[in-house]
């Protein structure tokens, strides 16, 4: 059967200079000034192997790297934790809890120093993948290796035990969607509902079982971001009163093994667009094909004035990029060497001059 196929461009870009942080003056050139985090006795800090970013609800920021996250107030790091290879940060009430290869950690935002916890497990400080809060702001802990727990007034109990978690998300209905090496699980109270790409039933098969990133979105789709495959799982499908309708797949987004590790909404000329950060770098995602084809719809290259498919790269940069954040108007983007800043008073006038020129 030939496979029908959706094209749309990916530009791509010209340079644009290392930029390392925080509510700081850019230059009125394409270009943003280079700046580096300063420690509380005034010497430089440049980042290296940077993962992660997010803030925090009291103004500060958490920066994420290979072995060290740290805690900033502007452009100046309070705080140093030794947690190696945070692979998901959640603040909840005055603590935030860090997922990270070696397990799971509790920080006390009023203190100086964090703990880990242990989970009960064979392997109590398991690599933890994920962590979500869910809508009744109860943590979710995701491993590497054994399984689904939640903590529940301080307790941590197991709720699935998948062998790998490789991400996690919620939706308003108060279900937890659960990507794994086996497939999507949701899980909404007792209820459990398993997609996978064996299943042939309509509304519950998927075209790959290995979950790499699950994402909610404010329109009501999850996005599932698979090893060589994508599907959005709309609101009408799982939700208790529709009927199933078939999930929307496409066989890649930029390239064949592209892999996404964040999405983030933000309107654009009025536009509801998505940037996603990934292998490729950075994409920005203006539309998605209505059209919805069983069989996978490849977003591919093409020269197109009208393309849905926009790429960004950054100078000094091995063109990854593992985290994106949209803070007060200002995009943050986060790769092995650095963050760079976008304002938003200059993200048109800065994508115009920094798209990537048409590839094949």
């Amino acid at each position: 059967m030939m496979r029908k196929r959706s094209v749309v461009r990916i530009s791509v870009l010209t340079s644009f200079a290392l930029c390392i942080l925080f509510n700081a003056c850019i230059s009125t050139r394409q270009q943003s000034e280079i700046l580096s985090l300063k420690t509380l006795t005034g010497d430089s800090l440049a980042l290296q192997n940077c993962r992660s970013m997010c803030f925090l609800s009291d103004g500060r920021s958490c920066i994420c790297t290979d072995d060290t996250v740290y805690i900033c107030r502007f452009n100046t790091v309070e705080l140093s934790l030794p947690i190696p290879g945070v692979t998901s940060t959640i603040e909840s009430r005055d603590r935030v809890y860090f997922g990270s290869r070696s397990g799971l950690w509790e920080w006390n935002m009023h203190q100086s120093v964090a703990q880990q916890l242990s989970l009960p497990a064979l392997r109590e400080y398991c690599p933890v993948s994920a962590l979500i809060l869910d809508q009744q702001q109860q943590l979710w802990i995701g491993t590497n290796g054994m399984g689904l727990f939640r903590m529940r007034d301080s307790r941590i109990e197991p709720m699935a035990g998948a062998s790998f978690v490789s991400s996690l998300c919620t939706t308003p209905d108060s279900s937890v969607w659960v990507g794994t090496n086996i497939g999507l699980l949701r899980i909404k109270g007792n209820d459990r509902v398993m997609y996978d790409e064996e299943i042939s039933h309509r509304g519950l098969a998927i075209p790959d079982n290995m979950v790499e990133h699950v994402e909610y979105e404010s329109s009501g789709n999850v996005w599932v971001f698979m090893s060589h495959a994508v599907s959005v799982i709309k609101p009408q499908e799982y939700t208790a009163e529709a009927d199933h309708i078939d999930i929307q797949s496409f066989t890649y987004i930029g390239r064949d093994g592209n892999s996404i590790h964040r999405l983030v909404e933000e309107q654009i000329d009025k536009v509801h667009a998505r940037w996603l950060a990934s292998d490729m770098g950075l994409l920005l995602l203006s539309k998605v094909p209505e059209e919805s084809h069983s069989d996978g719809t490849e977003l591919s290259y093409r020269e197109d004035p009208n393309a849905e498919l926009q790429s960004f790269r950054f100078d000094n940069n091995q063109s990854e990029i593992r985290d994106i954040v949209l803070h007060q108007g200002t995009l943050y983007v986060v790769g092995p060497s650095g963050i760079w800043i976008v304002p938003q008073g200059k993200r048109e006038e800065w994508m115009k001059h920094n798209s990537l020129p048409t590839a094949q």
